[in-house]
C-alpha cells in the first residue's frame, strides 16, 4: 500500500515537471514570435 503510494506521488511529480517544461516551452515560442514581429 505504502510503495504504491510512493509510485503514484512520482508520477504525480513527474507529470508537474513534463508540464512546466512544456509551458516554458510554449512560452518561449510565444515571445520568439512577438520579438520577431
Amino acid at each position: 500500500m505504502y510503495a504504491e503510494m510512493k509510485i503514484v506521488n512520482k508520477n504525480r511529480a513527474d507529470n508537474s515537471i513534463f508540464f512546466l517544461f512544456v509551458l516554458t516551452q510554449f512560452i518561449l515560442s510565444a515571445v520568439n514570435i512577438l520579438f520577431k514581429k
